[in-house]
């Protein structure tokens, strides 16, 4: 459903705020894999550059009035956030985030005073193990978890670890 919304979205702007927008996205992701740059920052990336690109599209090629150019360069600038912010997830996604994803999911699991135990005990084994698989990871939250869980909320809880760590679940 996100996916049609954001197609509605491109199609009521003008080409050149589309291909700016899309292009300073592109521009901040490759920025992020290459300068290790925050979030924040590539988003403030997508933005300016987007703005920058139209705005210069605009007064040059299309000779439209300052603020014509000014108007679309922001409006490609906040599509180029949109997109960017769209993407995070997978672009953007590091362990900070994972750690404290994991976190808000375990939250209503398990107890706030272990929360942080079981949380860096689960990192720490992905780390180590290069094998590890979603059945360990069921192992592991069982072994730290003192309430009732039932498996297929436990299921649920390690597909979604696994696969905000990028890992390949064991069926």
């Amino acid at each position: 459903m996100q996916e049609f919304n954001i197609i509605n979205l491109l199609e009521s702007y003008g080409i050149e705020i589309v291909v700016a927008g899309v292009v300073a996205c592109v521009a901040a992701i490759v920025a992020r894999g290459v300068g290790k740059l925050s979030a924040k920052t590539c988003l403030l990336i997508a933005f300016a550059l987007g703005a920058v690109i139209t705005f210069v599209l605009e007064m040059t090629v299309f000779a439209l009035p300052f603020d014509d150019s000014v108007s679309k360069g922001m409006t490609a600038g906040a599509l180029a956030l949109v997109i960017t912010s769209f993407t995070k997830k997978l672009a953007f996604m590091d362990k900070t985030d994972v750690k404290a994803n994991l976190e808000k999911l375990l939250s209503s699991i398990v107890l706030s005073d272990e929360l942080d135990k079981v949380v860096n005990e689960i990192i720490e084994k992905i780390k180590k193990d290069a094998s590890f698989s979603e059945q360990s990871l069921k192992e592991v939250l069982k072994d730290n978890v003192d309430a009732d869980i039932d498996d297929a909320t436990l299921d649920l809880v390690a597909k979604f670890i696994l696969k905000a760590l990028g890992e390949k679940e064991d069926i």
